[in-house]
């Protein structure tokens, strides 16, 4: 079995899943701040709207997402094409990512 095709094509069923919920969230959020004005967060209020206010919180958050899908995406076509050193540092640059991200977010 050729596990470079099958380990390729995993990764990018999750890269592009992950993908499209980072767009996904980046266009609701872009989308209810124009169409309903500025959201400010809120300060503990049940029922808010925190995770669509227009915050550095939240664009961090979803573009980490967005840049994270398409590092994976990357790193399945290394797997895909058999370029194990590519394939590494795609893979160690994509956990630096994700480590940058949630070093950047605020605690709660």
């Amino acid at each position: 079995m050729r596990w470079n095709v099958v380990g390729g094509i995993g990764l990018a069923i999750l890269g592009f899943i992950i993908t499209l919920g980072g767009l996904f969230a980046l266009g609701a959020m872009t989308y209810y701040n124009v169409r309903h004005g500025p959201i400010a967060p809120s300060i503990g209020e049940p029922g808010a709207l925190d995770h669509v206010a227009l915050t550095t919180d939240n664009v961090i958050r979803f573009a980490g997402m967005l840049l994270s899908g398409v590092a994976m995406l990357l790193c399945s076509w290394f797997v895909y094409r058999k370029s194990r050193r590519a394939a590494i540092v795609s893979f160690v640059a994509w956990l630096a990512l994700g480590g940058l991200v949630a070093a950047l977010q605020p605690p709660n």
